[in-house]
C-alpha cells in the first residue's frame, strides 16, 4: 500500500503549511489562499481513504502470505527452492491487528515477495522449468490484485476540494526579487545601465521549476535602448524530479540548470523551435537557486481549444508541426553538435543507463517496499532492445510542453529532463495514457508522419518495450514527488496529496498487458485509462 505520508505527517503538514505558507502571506495580503484548497483536500482524504486501510492491509497481507506459500510448495524440487524457503522462514510472526502492526506485518510481507521474485529470476525466461513458469503466473497474479486494490481505495478529488475556496495569487517579495534581478541583469549585459525589471510575476503551478514572466529595459554598451519579455525558471524547492549531482555527472532524472542552459543553446543553433537562452546563474549567487532566463515566446500553451470539433482543420497543422519537429530532434547527430554534457551512451547501454537511472531514484525515494515495481524493473533489464540510433531526447516533449500561434509549434519548453537514448523512447512518452496524442493524432498515423520528418524507422517491438519503460518512469516520478513531501520543512501538501492509486496505475496497465499476451507497441490496455484531454 503507498501508507505514506501517514496521518500524523499529513496532520503535521497542515501545521507547517500555515506556519511557513500562510501566515508570513496573511501579512502581506489578506486574500492569500493559495494553501487552502490543498488543506480541504487533505481532510478529505483523511475522511475518506485512511480509514480503508487496515482492510487492505489485511487483505494483501493473507494474499501475499497465501502466495508465497504455494510458490514455496511448487518451487521446493528447483536449485532456489531452497532460498524460497529461507525467505519465508525468516519473516517475523505478525503481531496484531492495530493499524501500526499490519503496516509493518505488509512491509515484511512484501520485502519477501521481492525477494522470492529475486530468488526464482522473475519475471521467467520462456526456456525456464514449468514449475518456475507456474510460479512466476501467480506471482503476477497476486501483483496485479495488490495494484488493484490500491487503485480502488477511495482517494480525493482535488479538484473538487479546490472548487471550495476562490484562489488568489499570492505575491512573493516582489520589490526584493525585482532589485535582485536587475543587479543580474547588469551584471550580465556588460556595460548596461539604468536596468529596470517590471511586471515581475510568478506562475502557479508546475513541478520541476519555479517559473517568473518579467519585462527588462535597459540601455546597452552602444547606448541603445533594448526592451525583452522574459522567462525565468528556477530550480525549486522541492521537485518530483531529482537534479543530477553535477553537471557533468548524470545521476539523477533532472539536468542541472546550466546542462539544460547548454542543451537548449544546442538545439537553438540547429533550428528546433526554442526560447531564446539570455542568461544563467548556475550557482544560485543572485536568488538562492540556480536559475536561468530565456526570451518569452508568442504563443498558447494550453492545446485543449485545439482539440475541440470546430478546430480540427487547426489541430491537424499544428500538430503535424509538432512532429515535424520531433523528428527534427531526433535526426541530430549528438556528436556533431558537441552534446557531450549528456554523456556517451551506446545503442547497447541507451535503455540499461535510463533504468539504472530510474531503479537508482525508486530505490532511495521509495517509501516502503513495491514489488510489482521491482517486477517491472526485472522485466525491463530482461528485454532492454538495442537502439538503432542515440538521439537528443527532451524528455518530457509532449501535449503541455510547446507552445503555438497559429498553425505552428513557437517553441518546446521544460527542457530539463533532456538526455542521449533512443527516440523510441519519446514516441511512448507522447503516447502515455495521461497525455497521450491520440485525441490529436492516432499513434497509426503519428509513425509514418515521424518517420518522414526524422529519417528513423520505427521498430514496433522496441516501442512495446519503450511503453512500459514509461510506465517505470512516470511511477518513479510519482514516487519522488510523494517523497519531497518530506524534502522540505515546509512539508508541501501538494506532494503528500498524490493519490496512491494513481502510482498503481502504471504497473497494474503492466500487468495487465503481459496477461493479454503483450505488450504490444500500441499497448491496448492503455485505452482504458484517464486522459488529460
Amino acid at each position: 500500500m503507498y501508507a505514506k505520508p501517514s496521518i500524523d505527517d499529513l496532520i503535521e503538514g497542515v501545521a507547517r503549511t500555515l506556519q511557513f505558507e500562510v501566515f508570513p502571506r496573511l501579512a502581506d495580503n489578506p486574500d492569500a489562499q493559495t494553501a487552502f484548497p490543498a488543506m480541504l483536500a487533505l481532510l478529505d482524504r483523511i475522511g475518506s481513504e485512511w480509514s480503508g486501510m487496515a482492510g487492505h492491509f489485511v487483505a494483501d497481507n493473507e494474499a501475499i502470505e497465501q502466495t508465497l506459500a504455494a510458490v514455496a510448495r511448487a518451487v521446493e524440487n528447483e536449485p532456489a527452492g531452497a532460498d524460497v524457503q529461507r525467505v519465508l522462514a525468516s519473516l517475523p510472526a505478525g503481531n496484531g491487528m492495530a493499524a501500526g502492526a499490519l503496516a509493518e506485518r505488509n512491509h515484511a510481507l512484501k520485502d519477501a515477495l521481492i525477494a522470492v521474485i529475486e530468488a526464482l529470476d522473475l519475471p521467467a525466461a520462456a526456456d525456464a522449468p514449468e514449475t518456475i513458469r507456474d510460479a512466476d503466473a501467480q506471482v503476477r497474479e497476486l501483483l496485479q490484485r495488490m495494484c488493484e486494490r490500491e487503485v480502488e481505495i477511495d482517494s480525493i478529488d482535488v479538484r473538487k476540494a479546490t472548487d471550495q475556496v476562490k484562489v488568489a495569487a499570492t505575491p512573493d517579495p516582489i520589490d526584493e526579487i525585482t532589485g535582485k534581478l536587475e543587479a543580474f541583469v547588469a551584471s550580465e549585459v556588460h556595460g548596461s545601465t539604468r536596468v529596470k525589471v517590471r511586471n515581475l510575476e510568478r506562475m502557479i503551478g508546475g513541478q520541476s521549476r519555479d517559473t517568473w514572466f518579467f519585462d527588462v529595459e535597459y540601455v546597452d554598451a552602444a547606448g541603445h535602448t533594448v526592451e525583452d519579455r522574459c522567462v525565468l525558471q528556477e530550480e525549486a524547492v522541492s521537485s518530483v524530479l531529482e537534479t543530477d549531482a553535477a553537471p557533468d555527472q548524470i545521476t539523477g532524472t533532472r539536468r542541472c540548470t546550466e546542462t539544460e542552459f547548454e542543451v537548449i543553446k544546442v538545439a537553438e543553433a540547429a533550428g528546433i523551435a526554442v526560447a531564446h537562452p539570455l542568461w544563467l546563474d548556475s550557482t544560485g549567487e543572485w536568488l538562492g537557486r540556480p536559475f536561468s532566463v530565456s526570451r518569452r515566446v508568442a504563443g498558447s500553451g494550453t492545446d485543449a481549444p485545439l482539440l475541440e470539433d470546430e478546430n480540427a482543420e487547426q489541430r491537424r497543422k499544428v500538430f503535424a508541426h509538432f512532429v515535424e519537429v520531433l523528428g527534427a530532434l531526433h535526426a541530430l547527430d549528438p556528436q556533431e553538435h558537441d552534446l557531450g554534457v549528456l554523456g556517451n551512451p551506446t545503442p547497447e547501454s541507451a535503455a540499461a543507463e535510463q533504468i539504472d537511472l530510474f531503479e537508482a531514484g525508486y530505490l532511495k525515494h521509495r517509501l516502503e517496499p513495491h514489488p510489482a515495481i521491482d517486477y517491472m524493473i526485472r522485466w525491463c533489464r530482461k528485454n532492454q532492445p538495442v537502439a538503432a540510433k542515440i538521439s537528443l531526447i527532451h524528455g518530457d516533449f509532449r501535449r503541455g510542453n510547446f507552445l503555438y500561434e497559429g498553425d505552428r509549434v513557437t517553441a518546446v519548453v521544460d527542457w530539463e529532463q533532456c538526455h542521449l537514448g533512443d527516440p523510441h523512447e519519446e514516441i511512448a512518452f507522447n503516447y502515455w495514457p495521461m497525455w497521450t496524442l491520440e485525441p490529436a493524432l492516432a499513434l497509426e498515423e503519428f509513425i509514418p508522419m515521424y518517420e518522414e520528418a526524422s529519417g528513423i524507422e520505427v521498430d514496433r517491438e522496441t516501442l512495446a518495450y519503450y511503453r512500459v519503460f514509461i510506465e517505470l518512469k512516470m511511477v518513479v516520478v510519482m514516487l519522488i514527488g510523494i517523497g519531497s513531501f518530506f524534502g522540505t520543512d515546509n512539508r508541501l501538501l501538494q506532494y503528500g496529496l498524490m493519490p496512491p492509486g494513481f502510482a498503481a496505475e502504471m504497473p497494474l496497465r503492466f500487468l495487465r498487458e503481459l496477461d493479454a499476451g503483450g505488450p504490444t507497441y500500441d499497448y491496448r490496455i492503455a485505452s482504458d485509462a484517464v486522459r488529460l484531454v
